[in-house]
């Protein structure tokens, strides 16, 4: 018991917990640089399972993903000095329990219990990188799709573009895409662009890319009438003298098991911080309005 003691003293200690919020912030920095500097890499990580990317890149890009493995374990680490800290934290206020009153021990252990609510929030997060996953499908009327690991097929119905306003600047471009699913037992599930819908465990988003360049076109010159372009990201494109880049709709099937984590920590977060908030200005204005009795000043 001496040395469990020991130990849980040391994961609490404000020292070691200064020490790995700074290692943390650091291997962040090193990441955003990373990451922008090789953005393809680092943006393939967003369709595939933490575990995943770690197995097929990590090897293969040592010197651009270096940094990855000591963030993680200064993450884990730090995690442990916060629960550390918090639950030493409550337990020396409800010690106190006798000789202060329950609504102050209540709002004093306020700021420890919204670090916990902020572990599980970060564990959803967790959990979701390494146990979620996500489908895209390209769509075309009248297409089915099989949702992943269902069985069970989705019809795509009807695709209905709405346009801007002929007296708008952006007349004749596409303001809003509605996309019209049917399952087999008729039921309609429509999906729009910032407008899902859920269906089958799966979170469903509507979503755009563009065709990227084919390996035919290797250069501008190859008389094909199309010129290769390069997105923001770099991407390789094609462009046709005639149709454009040409868009595709795609269904993105999102399966977010750490939501059922995240959602309610974060409200109770919330809540939290507005009972503390409320109590605090209450107290305020409680000693505004009833101040203590002055002591009379010597001469």
């Amino acid at each position: 018991m001496k040395i469990i003691k020991q130990i849980w003293n040391i994961a609490g200690d404000l020292r070691l917990g200064f020490i790995l919020a700074l290692s943390s912030a650091f291997f962040f920095l090193v990441g955003s640089y990373n990451s922008y500097v090789n953005y393809n890499l680092f943006n393939s990580m967003n369709e595939k399972r933490l575990q995943d990317w770690i197995t097929e890149n990590l090897a293969s890009h040592m010197s651009d993903s270096w940094w990855l493995p000591p963030l993680l374990l200064s993450l884990a680490l730090l995690a442990s000095n916060t629960l550390a800290c918090s639950t030493n934290r409550i337990l020396s206020l409800f010690r106190m329990r006798g000789k202060t009153p329950a609504k102050n021990l209540l709002f004093n252990s306020i700021p420890s219990i919204i670090h916990i609510l902020f572990l599980i929030v970060m564990a959803g997060h967790l959990v979701t990188f390494t146990t979620g996953s996500i489908y895209r499908v390209n769509i075309d009327e009248k297409s089915s799709i099989k949702i992943p690991g269902n069985g069970a097929v989705l019809t795509v119905k009807s695709i209905v573009n709405e346009f801007f306003p002929m007296d708008s600047k952006l007349a004749g471009r596409i303001s809003q895409t509605t996309v019209v699913l049917v399952d087999g037992s008729g039921t309609e599930i429509p999906v729009s662009y910032m407008r899902h819908a859920s269906y089958g465990g799966y979170i469903l988003h509507l979503d755009m890319v563009r065709e990227k360049k084919p390996e035919s076109f290797g250069n501008e010159n190859d008389g094909s009438g199309k010129k290769p372009v390069k997105n923001r990201r770099g991407d390789l494109l094609f462009q046709s003298e005639y149709t454009g880049i040409k868009p595709k709709n795609q269904i993105v099937f999102i399966e977010d098991p750490g939501i059922e984590l995240i959602f309610p920590a974060f409200t109770a977060i919330l809540l939290l911080m507005l009972a503390f908030y409320i109590n605090t200005l209450a107290e305020k204005n409680n000693g505004i309005l009833n101040p203590g009795p002055r002591q009379n000043s010597r001469s």
